[in-house]
């Protein structure tokens, strides 16, 4: 209805015959990290367009900063916003600045949404009901009685991992085991410490459901404050008993903080990048060790994939820092000619373009959408100079 209504409009009040509708499915508003609105406002800096129609404002960005940003690209282009249900005159001062209102409230609505949403998810939590998301190992869910029940195939290798671990009391020889057995996670991948660590922890295993206890965003997440948690206990059949789970503490506990202590007593060698580097092959997280001396009397850190060293699974190389210091000042130098250079015309395009330039980055294919939009918000928001 929204594409035909525009479509009468242009061609019987704008007079325009020739069009193209850009439509962003699935994509919210909230931001303008969308594929068809990228395209869009790169083929309009080309020249193809001479006006842009939406429905409402809120169609288009129901962000005021991204709007903002994207009505100043249009008006340096000469081009002409049209919003067929919000008729202001933008050729004046108070036009325009109604308009920039309308998408305030249009913001300031989405937030409120947001906020009713999250206080009602909140409410059902606390009474028990499940809020929906990834069922854990083991767990299958029916929604017609909202109850949890085993899946059995999945149960028996849930208490084999325990039992491996109460056995071993490592989290390393517990993921050999598993995999060497054959057993695979759910997705069909082999065992990592880090999935059986998520297991062992969780304390949807001890029939407690947990929720609002973690703040998400595109990449990652971190732990709110245990106060902000809720916690309903006896929410469903339990996989693991108390007894086994106060082991389990105990030994999790207990090699953290073996592991703390070697860390500050056994280190000779800082590798700058340890931690930092994941596999590009396998995702898995690369191990820090001392390459080979150098004829000028140099010993480099090496990075090697850690499925590699400690599984033989992944076929990657070894990388050093010689190779990645290159590439990490190649990139911090490229931000810095950015920040210079910097418009806010510029796309994502644009960026990524200035932010590969130089040797150490030739075999870098892209950057994310989201990493650039990130970096163009950054260089807008804070100014160039403070950047």
């Amino acid at each position: 209805m929204q594409q035909n209504d525009m479509i009468n409009y242009a061609k019987y009040i704008l007079s325009i015959e020739k069009y193209e509708v850009f439509t962003d499915a699935g994509y919210s508003g909230k931001n303008t990290d969308r594929p068809a609105f990228q395209d869009m406002m790169t083929r309009i800096r080309h020249g193809e367009f001479t006006h842009i129609l939406v429905w409402k404002i809120d169609r288009i960005s129901r962000n005021l900063l991204d709007f903002a940003t994207m009505y100043a690209d249009c008006k340096k282009l000469g081009i002409t916003f049209v919003s067929k249900n919000e008729q202001f005159d933008t050729s004046t001062a108070m036009g325009e600045a109604m308009l920039k209102i309308i998408v305030i409230f249009a913001e300031l609505e989405r937030n409120m949404t947001s906020e009713r949403v999250t206080a009602t998810m909140m409410n059902r939590a606390s009474g028990g009901q499940w809020n929906g998301g990834r069922l854990p190992y083991a767990y299958a869910y029916d929604k017609k009685t909202d109850t949890f029940s085993f899946l059995e195939s999945e149960k028996k290798i849930a208490l084999l991992l325990k039992d491996t671990y109460l056995e071993e009391h490592s989290l390393v020889k517990t993921a050999i085991a598993l995999n060497e057995a054959g057993h695979r996670t759910r997705r069909g991948y082999r065992w990592t410490p880090a999935t059986i660590s998520i297991i062992l922890r969780n304390p949807f295993y001890r029939g407690i459901m947990r929720y609002n206890y973690r703040n998400e965003n595109d990449k990652t997440f971190s732990f709110k404050r245990k106060e902000e948690w809720i916690l309903v206990h006896k929410h469903h059949p339990a996989l693991f008993t108390s007894e086994d789970c106060q082991k389990i503490d105990f030994w999790l506990e207990k090699n953290h903080r073996d592991r703390g202590k070697s860390q500050h007593t056994q280190r000779k060698n800082v590798h700058i990048f340890a931690g930092l580097i994941h596999c590009g092959l396998c995702g898995g997280l690369m191990i820090s060790t001392l390459s080979r001396m150098r004829a000028n009397g140099y010993r480099p850190s090496m990075y090697i994939c850690g499925e590699k060293r400690l599984n033989h699974i992944c076929t990657n190389k070894f990388t050093t820092d010689i190779t990645v210091g290159s590439f990490v000042f190649n990139y911090i130098s490229n931000i810095l000619y950015l920040r210079r250079n910097f418009e806010p015309t510029m796309q994502n395009k644009d960026i990524e373009h200035l932010l590969l330039q130089g040797d150490a980055l030739q075999e870098v294919q892209s950057i994310s959408p989201s990493a650039l939009t990130e970096m163009r918000h950054t260089l807008i928001e804070n100014g160039i100079d403070t950047f």
